[in-house]
């Protein structure tokens, strides 16, 4: 899974330099600054390094899947572009043909989903209504989605306990050795006092 991830990430950073390089070449379309497509890329990285279950569990909201998360980061980078007044606008078309990358990818993932249960009960599709199935699709995403949600929130709480337990566990940890030192030294302080005095 996380060798899949990475392969997904890196696709969407190709796409990204793919992208800059034919708003350079195109003489019909006004160049981008080049901070725009780094701005892009930072983002990118941002929704690799974070996971989106927990975010959304400490925010109250439902959670994201990382198809979700990229398509909101792309949107942050143009809202970002559009804000700054020292940098001019990229064209829309920059954003959006990343986002239709993206989008490929969910739909492809999304396919193969549905194909597996069909693999799964070894179900015949021949003569089966295109149109039929491509409304139970919709319904199976979307319940797939909700159930896939659930558990991603179950999940993330019970990750973020396990983060907090560690940092309490690592804080006593410090602080016992912290007081440990402190004894040392107290204790080697009155040994010192004790020969001085037997010399004496």
């Amino acid at each position: 899974m996380g060798r899949k991830r990475g392969k997904f990430f890196n696709m969407v950073l190709e796409t990204i330099g793919e992208v800059q390089k034919r708003n350079q070449e195109d003489p019909n379309e006004p160049t981008a600054a080049a901070n725009v497509f780094d701005i892009i890329r930072e983002k990118v990285v941002e929704a690799r390094k974070q996971n989106g279950a927990v975010h959304a569990e400490k925010r109250g909201e439902m959670a994201k899947n990382i198809f979700d998360m990229l398509m909101d980061k792309v949107d942050e980078a143009k809202q970002q572009n559009e804000d700054d007044p020292n940098v001019e606008n990229a064209p829309g078309v920059i954003f959006d043909v990343i986002k239709e990358q993206i989008q490929k990818a969910q739909k492809k993932t999304d396919n193969k989903s549905l194909r597996d249960v069909v693999e799964e009960y070894n179900i015949d599709m021949n003569g089966v209504d295109k149109d039929i199935v491509k409304r139970l699709r919709v319904e199976y995403l979307k319940e797939r989605k909700a159930l896939r949600q659930k558990y991603a929130m179950a999940l993330a709480k019970l990750s973020d306990d396990a983060t907090g337990r560690r940092q309490s566990q690592s804080v006593k940890s410090t602080t016992s050795k912290s007081t440990s030192n402190k004894s040392n030294r107290s204790s080697g302080g009155r040994t010192r006092v004790k020969s001085s005095k037997s010399r004496k």
